[in-house]
């Protein structure tokens, strides 16, 4: 029971912190330009249905008496942003994201960055990775990674998350979509 408990109190500090593809070589240089603009979800419902998904094999490996709470926790600290703002200047990028929350996240590729709206000792570091930017959510044994990247057009965000924790037997994945809001 107790290290069941641990695992519960590993996952919700995990989602708390936010995740996703697995790590790379942090990669120095600017952000492609279609990442700038305005992004919405066009389908909240079936966003959050998506996260659930991507929780409930772990989330089903708990206790029974766990499992009400860790889907409450996720569906809370895990919402999927109803906008994304992203604004690049050089090296330099900020990401809003905007759900029953506001996180922002600024800062200079390879640094940490200056955020709010995240638990306390939980360090961002903006990075590109395979080109595209990365933000790496670390805290608590946990890491946290988004994966921003467009179609070739521009007009679709697509952000991989990956929760990584020594916690969890393999890590949470999971694709959210995004339209560019209109101007």
């Amino acid at each position: 029971m107790r290290s069941t408990l641990a695992l519960f109190a590993t996952l919700t500090l995990t989602l708390a912190a936010g995740a996703f593809p697995g790590p790379g070589r942090a990669q120095s240089g600017t952000v492609p330009s279609t990442l700038a603009g305005t992004w919405v979800q066009d389908d909240a419902a079936s966003a959050m249905r998506t996260v659930d998904a991507a929780f409930a094999p772990r989330i089903a490996s708990l206790p029974e008496l766990l499992q009400g709470m860790a889907r409450d926790r996720i569906r809370n600290d895990m919402q999927p942003p109803r906008r994304v703002l992203v604004s690049l200047t050089g090296s330099r990028v900020r990401v809003t994201l905007e759900s029953n929350r506001t996180r922002v996240v600024d800062g200079a590729i390879g640094a940490a960055a200056q955020v709010t709206g995240v638990s306390s000792g939980t360090r961002v570091t903006p990075r590109l990775q395979g080109g595209w930017l990365e933000l790496l959510y670390e805290g608590e044994g946990s890491q946290l990674h988004q994966l921003y990247s467009t179609e070739p057009d521009g007009s679709r965000l697509h952000v991989d998350f990956t929760v990584e924790s020594s916690y969890l037997s393999t890590p949470v994945r999971y694709r959210l979509d995004y339209v560019r809001a209109a101007r």
